[in-house]
């Protein structure tokens, strides 16, 4: 016999989880929007003032910077797997009635997949989108400290720091998706 997924079958699933996964969306969307505030940080007004005066700081800053992001992303790594553990562990039973049922291994270790992917999406947009508000609010705080404003004050979107995210948020996810199929076969 064939089976097919569809939408109309990881929904209930998903519904019946959304607790669970609602903990696990909420981690890793701080986890993400904490991972570009910090990468953000060399494209803030003060760094960049910084940087225009030929301050002697500001080498030694961003290289620890970079050192500083390799360690966070690791640390992220792991809150990420420990969060993906959790949740498999508490889907456990619902998983041994799906094999129960006569639903094949790698159909339920698909739709896991897609549930992370799908999860891990929604994840990285709304951290990224967090992380820029509180990466402006940092930098209106940086300001305040400096006591010196800037004649432009808006919004600094920084692309390196984006694109670094969701770089290291997609390989750390594909790592995850790889354990949670892994686990399940």
């Amino acid at each position: 016999e064939i089976y097919t997924l569809s939408l109309h079958d990881a929904l209930p699933i998903f519904t019946r989880s959304l607790k669970d996964y609602s903990v696990y969306f909420l981690t890793l969307t701080l986890g993400v929007s904490l991972f570009y505030v910090f990468n953000s940080l060399e494209g803030q007004w003060a760094m960049q003032m910084l940087a225009k005066s030929a301050h002697y700081m500001v080498e030694s800053i961003l290289i620890f910077m970079n050192i500083f992001s390799a360690f966070v992303s690791v640390v992220l790594a792991c809150l990420v797997l420990y969060a993906n553990t959790f949740l498999m562990k508490r889907r456990k039973r619902e998983l041994g009635t799906y094999f129960l049922l006569g639903l094949p291994t790698g159909r339920v270790s698909l739709l896991l997949v897609l549930e992370t992917l799908l999860i891990g999406l929604l994840a990285l947009a709304a951290g990224l989108g967090l992380g820029i508000l509180l990466s402006h609010v940092l930098g209106l705080f940086t300001i305040a400290m400096f006591s010196a404003y800037p004649a432009e004050l808006g919004l600094i979107l920084s692309v390196p720091a984006i694109g670094k995210t969701a770089v290291y948020f997609g390989v750390i996810f594909l790592v995850v998706m790889a354990c949670t199929g892994f686990s399940v076969s």
